[in-house]
């Protein structure tokens, strides 16, 4: 299903093995006018609607999709068929790929990966060099940190 753009907040600037550097047309959130953001691989893979964003040198690629009020910063990575949304925040240099799903309140960050059909939300929080995969689920008010490892 195709989104409905009321009006475009960033545009396509400039392209580097294939991924193009995004810029704001309007200001939303903390996000002003004309400030530069990060890298996705085609246009529909961060949402004109919401107040979501990708910053610094993070990437978005493959057919993976940042909506809803989600930030991604730092020099994170979200790739495959990865999915976040809500007021999800991903950070540092964190990996989300496969059919991961981060949303609601959830923070990712430091050298976390999430893969697999993981699934991170409520308020939880995964750090450190947590990896998350298969169909594992973290959820309300749960922390993973350090060099744990959660899959099912």
């Amino acid at each position: 299903m195709k989104e409905q753009i009321t009006e475009k907040k960033y545009e396509l600037v400039v392209e580097t093995f294939g991924f193009f550097r995004v810029r704001a047309l309007r200001s939303f959130g903390s996000v002003e006018a004309g400030d530069v953001g990060g890298w996705v691989g085609k246009e529909d893979q961060l949402s004109h609607d919401g107040l979501c964003w990708i910053g610094g040198n993070a990437r978005i690629g493959g057919s993976a999709r940042v909506s809803g009020n989600a930030l991604v910063r730092g020099n994170a990575l979200i790739g495959g068929s990865a999915r976040v949304n809500g007021n999800a925040v991903i950070s540092g240099n964190a990996c989300i790929s496969g059919f991961a799903l981060i949303g609601r309140s959830a923070r990712v960050n430091g050298n976390a990966v999430i893969s697999g059909n993981a699934c991170i939300s409520g308020f939880a929080v995964v750090c450190g060099s947590a990896v998350i995969r298969g169909n594992a689920r973290v959820r309300g008010n749960a922390v993973v940190d350090g060099e744990a490892v959660v899959e099912i």
